[in-house]
């Protein structure tokens, strides 16, 4: 596997990497190239400032004061709902009788709304701090950085792993990681070798089905379509996630992915190497693979569609291949 750290931003430095990770709290409106802090007053073309990106700003939307409980409940289900996580709170409070909305928000998150009402009118901040908040309740304190648009901070962003807690003392102050009014997102980060969570015995669905793909121990964090298109370009049709301690102790110790022909199955580590996850272990396999000449039927069928320039398409091994003939599209 290549080496992941390098982050193509100023100077590439993995100084900068740490400097941008550490300060995630403190984010300048002003951006020097090369990571630096700079004074406002003596900015020049060189920089990243707010009227660069202000296109990316546009789509401000302000809070209404009677709207912080629903916004604040709606995305903080959306977390629950993935993990299935009422269902595993409710279980822990034994023959207690309580009420949807009570599970989604409890005292502390009201205490969070009321002063999110004070200092935040940004609908993305509020969506962002009840996400961040639900993290926190499952034990999960770490978050990627997920880039939604062009914006180039966000893209300078995008993948990098931060803690919960400064992203939500960040916003909860009215600052912002990136940009006023950013609508991009932040994924959960479960490191399955020191989770010790109330989401312990649930991270993992025995088996789930990709297209043609036969796929176990699938890691529910990474239910997105995103991931599953990378998944259904892989050249095998049995994917199994294995628990890295389980590997490096035993005798058969194995890449973070690696194709067993024998066992005629693809592995795949379900945890992180420092910041590197399933997801970059399986699009570096992919990048690593050799494009075939030709799709065949069997495999355009299990492959989602798209359309470029008037072409039906199928995304395979990070490109493009025309649905009718499987040849690759220039």
């Amino acid at each position: 596997m290549s080496d992941f750290d390098t982050f193509f931003v100023g100077d590439g430095s993995h100084a900068l990497m740490e400097k941008m990770k550490v300060n995630s709290k403190n984010i300048p409106k002003l951006i020097c190239l090369d990571g630096s802090k700079v004074d406002p007053d003596n900015s020049k073309e060189d920089f990243f400032i707010e009227d660069d990106i202000k296109e990316f700003s546009d789509d401000a939307i302000k809070m209404q004061s009677d709207e912080y409980e629903v916004v604040f409940a709606e995305n903080k289900y959306e977390v629950y709902d993935k993990f299935n996580f009422l269902l595993i709170k409710s279980m822990s409070m034994g023959n207690v009788v309580i009420s949807e909305d009570e599970l989604v928000v409890d005292d502390a998150d009201r205490r969070i709304i009321e002063y999110l009402k004070l200092h935040v009118d940004d609908y993305y901040a509020v969506r962002s701090v009840a996400k961040l908040m639900a993290y926190e309740n499952m034990g999960v304190y770490e978050v990627v950085f997920k880039a939604t648009d062009d914006c180039p901070i966000c893209k300078a962003y995008d993948g990098l792993i931060m803690r919960t807690s400064s992203i939500i003392e960040t916003l909860n102050s009215g600052n912002y990681i990136s940009h006023p009014y950013c609508d991009c997102d932040f994924f959960p980060v479960i490191r399955r070798e020191s989770y010790s969570g109330p989401l312990f015995d649930y991270l993992d669905v025995d088996s789930i089905q990709v297209g043609d793909k036969n796929i176990l121990n699938f890691p529910v964090e990474f239910d997105n379509e995103e991931f599953k298109n990378e998944l259904s370009c892989l050249p095998f049709r049995n994917i199994t996630f294995i628990n890295m301690v389980d590997s490096l102790s035993s005798d058969k110790k194995i890449a973070v992915a690696h194709y067993d022909e024998k066992e005629d199955v693809f592995f795949v580590h379900n945890s992180y190497v420092n910041n590197n996850g399933p997801s970059h272990f399986v699009s570096e396999f992919l990048d690593s693979v050799e494009a075939p000449s030709e799709l065949d039927s069997d495999t355009i069928m299990g492959l989602k569609r798209y359309f470029i320039n008037g072409h039906k398409v199928v995304r395979y091994n990070n490109q493009y291949w025309d649905a009718k003939t499987g040849k690759l599209v220039k």
